[in-house]
């Protein structure tokens, strides 16, 4: 497994997003809570990939 931090935040970015679909199809819970953590995991997702492909912005 590679060490390098650019695959990290990569790996980072797919498992927030894999857990946004978690939460989406969950169908356990409040449906509106899940929903909200969903939303949640998906702008996490989108942090990191933003990080990732903009590393100056920062």
């Amino acid at each position: 497994m590679s060490r390098n931090p650019r695959s990290f935040k990569t790996r980072r970015h797919v498992n927030q997003y894999n857990l946004g679909n978690a939460y989406k199809q969950r169908i356990r819970g409040d449906n509106n809570e899940n929903l909200q953590k969903a939303d949640e995991c998906y702008l996490a997702a989108m942090e990191v990939y933003k990080r990732y492909r903009d590393p100056e912005e920062e």
